[in-house]
């Protein structure tokens, strides 16, 4: 028999008696209902597999996961979603409950290390302090040990020690991290102690007596000039077994110098005469000499005979007598010893 693609071979199994007697299969309900549940169980899984600690998850947001018609299911299906539902459930209360253990952990080792912070500020606090009392006790031993003061020592020694400790003019008292009792902090002043360890009591210096009048004229001397510098020159043997020492006092001369030592020159609304503009910031050296006393049976110096030759840097910067007498008619500095001296009443 011919064929063709209008005639297959099997034409005749196609026929219409053939068709006509196909029954259109139903689909089973129980095959539907197993197949959506069990994509509906798998999907819940899922779900609850990639739940974390940090989004809490209530019993009633994993019933929606799961199924929520357990009545199109069997009974053997129903009984697996309740036990899966209560799984779960305590699988959620045990994870909230380890997050809840771990942040408590956590702020508990916070107030920790903030308490360990500020204990360790508090112990460097007390540390400092400590190494800047430290630190002024030293200063204070090293001036000693710069100054060398001297106890049972020869009139050369304290001599030179003398020129040692003013080369500078005068210094002032370190501070310390000691009180005295009345609440006031100890001042240590090296060449107070220096003069008090190697001079009589009633010291003289010109007009000057005592020790505390000694180093007040040094005081004023030193703060009414600018960089003071005292250099000894020679020191040999005087007469009466005294000690001679020529020295080279070096000074500048500025408006505080002026104010305090010449207020003479001053013309008024703080302009100063033509002598006196002469003097400003002007650097000089006064050659002298200082005779140093000696007691033997005290083994102390009992005066100190200064002399300065303070007309000859004058006489150079004024240009004439007439000029420098003018100068020192109301000045506050004497012109033979440069002795600060007090001010007229």
């Amino acid at each position: 028999m011919a064929t063709s693609s209008l005639y297959p071979p099997n034409s005749h199994s196609l026929s219409d008696r053939v068709i006509s007697q196909v029954v259109q299969r139903s689909a089973s309900v129980h095959g539907r209902v197993d197949n959506v549940s069990t994509k509906k169980y798998t999907e819940s899984r899922l779900n609850l597999h990639h739940l974390t600690l940090r989004e809490p998850v209530s019993i009633g947001e994993v019933s929606t996961m799961m199924p929520s018609s357990p009545s199109i299911m069997g009974t053997q299906q129903t009984n697996q979603f309740l036990g899966h539902q209560d799984k779960y459930g305590e699988l959620i209360k045990e994870l909230v409950a380890k997050r809840d253990i771990r942040r408590e952990r956590c702020r508990t080792n916070q107030a920790r290390y903030r308490k360990k912070q500020q204990k360790y500020l508090t112990n460097l606090e007390v540390e400092i302090e400590q190494l800047q009392e430290e630190i002024q006790k030293l200063e204070k031993n090293r001036q000693v040990l710069s100054f060398g003061i001297p106890t049972k020592e020869t009139m050369w020694k304290i001599a030179a020690e003398y020129f040692r400790l003013f080369r500078h003019g005068y210094i002032a008292p370190a501070t310390y991290a000691e009180y005295q009792p009345n609440g006031i902090p100890r001042r240590s002043n090296v060449q107070y102690e220096f003069l008090q360890a190697t001079m009589s009591i009633d010291v003289t210096n010109d007009t000057v007596r005592g020790v505390d009048a000694l180093l007040e004229n040094w005081r004023l001397f030193s703060l009414h000039h600018t960089d003071v510098q005292l250099q000894l020159d020679r020191l040999e043997t005087g007469p009466e077994g005294s000690l001679v020492a020529t020295v080279k006092y070096g000074i500048t001369i500025t408006e505080n110098t002026l104010q305090n030592l010449y207020p003479h020159l001053q013309v008024g609304d703080g302009k100063w005469c033509p002598l006196a503009k002469r003097l400003l910031h002007q650097r000089i050296e006064i050659i002298g000499s200082i005779r140093f006393g000696w007691d033997n049976s005290s083994g102390r110096v009992v005066s100190l005979d200064t002399k300065a030759d303070l007309l000859t840097p004058m006489l150079r910067l004024l240009g004439n007598l007439e000029n420098v007498a003018h100068v020192f008619s109301g000045a506050r500095i004497s012109l033979e010893s440069a002795r600060i001296l007090e001010p007229s009443v």
